[in-house]
């Protein structure tokens, strides 16, 4: 079972998506690996032997939020049990360039992008091919990604494996590795994402995912993120108690209200 520590520290009430937990990296590192050669073919003999080590190293717990406004945003962190090998792997990977298979994205990497306090930084960016979609929706990528497209953050330190995308992403990444509070400060008691932990927890789950659905589709749609904490969302919950593993969704009638209502 898993303490949501992380989650606890990362879950911002005003994002769309917060998760975090427990699990294995290590054991799903098959399964991990045979997905991401589905999405990018052969490309993938590159990334294969960093994705063994990298799920080794990430034994302990994670948490983070994605937001899908303007821009997407992500942050997520893992503690690790090595920073200085996980340091090793971000290097190598920092001479990535691939594809996804049969798609418009390509993916390169540089490390280091920048150092902070001796920390090498390193920065993976993916490109979106829009010239063969329609225009609008070419213009929701550029809104949702950038123009240039999107810039992720990556970083081992302070115990963990932080990565940052959107709005001022190298200031929040720095702040993560000065950070001495990581873990310490739950969100607030009365917050659909702080209810959704504590119900996981007392179920001795291992993952929990937390979605305001509605922020979701409308970040989707081009709309700016809500000024406003979600007031409710859909919640998934993993569990491993003895010898069973249970999946559990939970939506509220009035979460189901709200997505019948949207106006977009």
């Amino acid at each position: 079972p898993a303490s949501y520590q992380l989650v606890s520290s990362f879950a911002d009430t005003h994002a769309a998506v917060a998760f975090g937990g427990r699990l294995d990296w290590q054991a799903l590192s098959p399964w991990f690996i045979a997905m991401m050669k589905g999405m990018m073919g052969d490309s993938i003999k590159t990334l294969e032997p960093a994705l063994v080590l990298w799920t080794g190293a990430m034994r302990g717990d994670m948490g983070g939020t994605m937001s899908m406004g303007k821009p997407f945003d992500f942050v997520m962190a893992a503690r690790v049990e090595d920073v200085k090998a996980v340091q090793n792997l971000l290097r190598d990977w920092g001479k990535i360039a691939a594809s996804i298979k049969g798609g418009p994205m390509t993916l390169t990497s540089k490390t280091p992008a920048f150092s902070y306090k001796g920390t090498p930084v390193t920065s993976f960016l993916s490109k979106f091919d829009t010239k063969k979609l329609p225009a609008d929706q070419a213009k929701k990528f550029e809104e949702l990604f950038g123009k240039k497209g999107m810039e992720a953050f990556v970083a081992a330190g302070n115990g963990h494996l932080f990565s940052v995308t959107g709005k001022d992403a190298r200031a929040r990444l720095t702040a993560l590795l000065d950070s001495k509070d990581l873990g310490k400060a739950p969100v607030a008691t009365d917050s659909p994402i702080a209810k959704a932990i504590e119900v996981s927890k007392a179920r001795q789950e291992s993952m929990v995912v937390f979605m305001d659905m509605v922020s979701m589709i409308r970040g989707m749609a081009g709309q700016a993120a809500p000024a406003a904490a979600p007031s409710d969302g859909f919640t998934i919950g993993l569990g491993f108690a003895g010898a069973t593993t249970t999946l559990r969704m939970t939506v509220p009638a009035a979460h189901i209200k709200q997505l019948q209502t949207l106006n977009l």
